[in-house]
Parts: structure tokens; sequence; C-alpha cells
């Protein structure tokens, strides 16, 4: 449980240094973030019916 949560955690802090990392570059990072929101939407709701069956076993 320890090293899921570690590797979440290692792996948001990537995401964040990115983001800063891009915005200092000097591009806008709005659009890639309702980008990432939308397609985060969308493998939700795809994948909504095998975490139900995959939780019932």
């Amino acid at each position: 449980m320890i090293t899921v949560l570690a590797r979440i955690f290692g792996g948001l802090t990537i995401v964040i240094l990115g983001i800063y990392v891009i915005e200092f570059m000097g591009f806008s990072i709005s659009p890639i973030l309702a980008g990432l929101g939308v397609g985060g939407l969308a493998v939700a709701l795809a994948i909504r019916l095998y975490w139900k069956t995959l939780l019932m076993v």
C-alpha cells in the first residue's frame, strides 16, 4: 500500500513540476489542463463498468 501511494505522489510531483516548466517556457497551460480534464472524464466514464465488475468479484 505504501509503494502505491509513493508512486502516486511521485507521479503527481513530476506532473506538477512539468506544468511549472511548461509555464516557465511561455506556453499557456490552460488549454492543456482543460484537455486533460476532458480526457480524464472520458477515461473515467469508459472504465466505470470495468471497475464495477472488478469490485464485485
